[in-house]
């Protein structure tokens, strides 16, 4: 299958392989699962969305902050918000994080056999990140929507918000209990980066041209690239 990269399409939900939540059949492919962690420079990260974060800075005493952190959906939440995100988020970023990212989970790929068997599961489908529950400016960028699964989920956490008894955490828990009963449209739409790539590093056995900068740097280490 021809794929690319940036580019906003339709999938149909029965030529696709999705996963949303992290307990999910295929949550451990997001790289917010903490199942199959990175090493890098002797240092474990516990997802590799933690290391993808982590070149975002260029102050190491920032990453070390970082890696304090057990949880890595709530350590996104600080880090790429308010003071983080305005006074030392590098400002290149986007000229280098789909390129980054394939570094993250090329090393992903070489570390964890068994993330790798999952991987390999989903031959001859498209992966796909379910992001018709997110709301982020980035979620038809690295993932895709059922446009009327995600407007009725929009709806309905209006709807629990304006009741007025149930908190942050609450509604999230009612809403995913919700969603799997909701019935889409039967496809998916968005650029789908995150699918995109996870189904190019299976399809390619663990390989990715990665052309990264070259100052990266994690804690204090250069970051070489694969090639």
């Amino acid at each position: 299958m021809e794929i690319v990269l940036g580019k906003s399409e339709k999938y149909a939900a029965k030529d696709v392989v999705t996963f949303r939540k992290l307990n999910d059949r295929y949550g451990s492919l997001s790289n917010m699962s903490r199942e199959y962690g990175i090493e890098l420079f002797d240092t474990q990260f516990i997802a590799s969305e933690m290391l993808y974060i982590a070149a975002g800075f260029r102050d190491e005493a920032i990453q070390r902050e970082l890696l304090k952190h057990s949880n890595p959906t709530g350590a996104k939440r600080i880090f790429r918000h308010g003071v983080y995100l305005e006074q030392h988020w590098r400002k290149d970023w986007e000229q280098f994080n789909v390129e980054w990212m394939k570094y993250c989970i090329m090393l992903k790929y070489r570390q964890n056999p068994l993330w790798v068997a999952l991987l390999n599961s989903t031959k001859g489908k498209m992966i796909l990140e379910d992001s018709s529950m997110q709301t982020s400016t980035t979620s038809l960028f690295w993932g895709a929507k059922d446009t009327l699964k995600a407007k009725m989920v929009k709806a309905e956490r209006r709807r629990l918000k304006k009741l007025g008894n149930m908190n942050k955490t609450q509604i999230k828990r009612q809403m995913d209990e919700l969603y799997p009963t909701i019935v889409g449209n039967g496809y998916y739409e968005g650029c789908n980066t995150m699918g995109k790539l996870l189904t190019m590093l299976r399809d390619n056995s663990g390989i990715l041209h990665c052309d990264l900068p070259d100052d990266i740097y994690i804690l204090g280490n250069k970051v070489v690239a694969y090639v």
